[in-house]
């Protein structure tokens, strides 16, 4: 895939998911003490994050969506990218504006792939909303997006590593509102819609 393609297949849904959250915040403060807050419209949103993670993992991975029966499932995303990603366990994502750091991939054990806390309340709530409705809370839905964030911002650089294009940008057009991956390493940094400047010559680029 090249960056293109990306953009438009990706990250700019990825954009979308993000600006759905943000309305939330209208409403519940991204703090701690409303970690537990459920609602059928942030429900509404870890579906479709979910759903997304699931799909853009194959992306990542490589694994074509019906390339094989059984189909491809979360062991084998965890299995392929915590191969990949030796570090993904650790990784910290930070809440911007807030206190908080999150760490969307916590604990997730390939052999045990389908209980990472926010995928197992996206599987359950998309089997039984009712049952298990108050998974459905702010928590879970910040990780699962901040967990689909993580991965684009990987891919979008793993894209730039691997182009023949001479200095190649290696971060979206434009910069998340929410989070901040710590720490985290790129050849360029967002300053605008579509514009960056170089790090190590300090040179605007419009691409």
């Amino acid at each position: 895939m090249n960056r293109i393609d990306f953009l438009q297949k990706y990250w700019n849904y990825y954009v979308h998911l993000e600006n759905d959250c943000l309305q939330l915040a209208q409403y519940i403060e991204f703090c701690s003490v409303n970690y537990n807050t459920c609602s059928n419209a942030i429900i509404a949103q870890l579906l479709n994050v979910g759903a997304e993670f699931d799909h853009f993992c194959k992306v990542v991975c490589g694994i074509a969506a019906y390339d094989r029966y059984p189909y491809p499932n979360i062991s084998d995303y965890a299995a392929h990218l915590l191969n990949e990603i030796p570090d993904l366990k650790n990784v910290k994502v930070h809440l911007q504006g807030y206190p908080d750091d999150l760490y969307p991939f916590k604990n997730w054990n390939p052999k045990k792939a389908s209980k990472l806390f926010w995928w197992k309340a996206y599987t359950n709530i998309k089997h039984d909303r009712t049952a298990n409705y108050t998974m459905g809370n702010l928590y879970n839905l910040l990780n699962a997006l901040a967990a689909l964030y993580y991965l684009e911002m990987y891919y979008c650089k793993k894209i730039a590593e691997e182009s023949t294009q001479e200095n190649a940008i290696d971060v979206p057009v434009s910069a998340s509102r929410l989070f901040r991956i710590v720490p985290w390493k790129t050849n360029y940094v967002i300053i605008g819609h579509n514009l960056y400047t170089d790090y190590e010559n300090g040179s605007d680029n419009i691409l």
